[in-house]
């Protein structure tokens, strides 16, 4: 083949492998636009608060929700009000019960659920202390306040004895 052809065919071959790739590119692009919506973790929910019923989950946000006096704050919080149950000492019940809740625009808590129990006792007792929380700061998208859905852990172990892990957490943190 002459150098002219040979270039010519190296240019139709670039030319089509750049429409291929701009294909590739294009469609990329028009998918990872769906994505964001997705991963926002917006939802409706039945119960409306404030008029709005739109729900976001934590790490979705702008500004998360928070504690009021943040994660030692909680943490003397749960030591404070987290009374491990006779009945669970005395069965030796352990383990991790995780609590979902929403923080409303107003800081409240809302719909709270067991996503993962360990015992009905605990589970319980978890649920007791959530609904004493005080108020949060709410989270914040889009310089609004929003509803958040959040949830944490607590662990009850046989060397709780009334919040002795979290005071020993707390004292690490200092």
């Amino acid at each position: 083949m002459e150098r002219k052809e040979l270039i010519k065919k190296e240019l139709q071959y670039g030319r089509s492998m750049f429409l291929q790739i701009g294909f590739v590119a294009a469609f990329l692009v028009a998918y990872m636009a769906f994505i964001p919506i997705k991963a926002q973790g917006t939802a409706q929910s039945v119960t409306t608060h404030g008029g709005d019923t739109t729900i976001y989950l934590v790490g979705n946000v702008e500004e998360d929700p928070e504690f009021s006096g943040g994660k030692i704050g909680r943490i003397m919080f749960f030591s404070e009000n987290i009374k491990y149950p006779k009945e669970a000492r005395e069965e030796k019940l352990q383990g991790s019960v995780v609590v979902e809740f929403i923080v409303e625009t107003d800081g409240s808590l809302t719909n709270f659920e067991v996503v993962e129990g360990v015992h009905p006792i605990l589970d319980e007792e978890a649920l007791r202390v959530f609904k004493l929380m005080p108020k949060w700061e709410p989270g914040k998208h889009q310089g609004k306040t929003v509803r958040v859905k959040n949830n944490l852990t607590i662990t009850f172990t046989e060397e709780w004895e009334d919040g002795k892990k979290y005071r020993e957490e707390l004292n690490k943190n200092k």
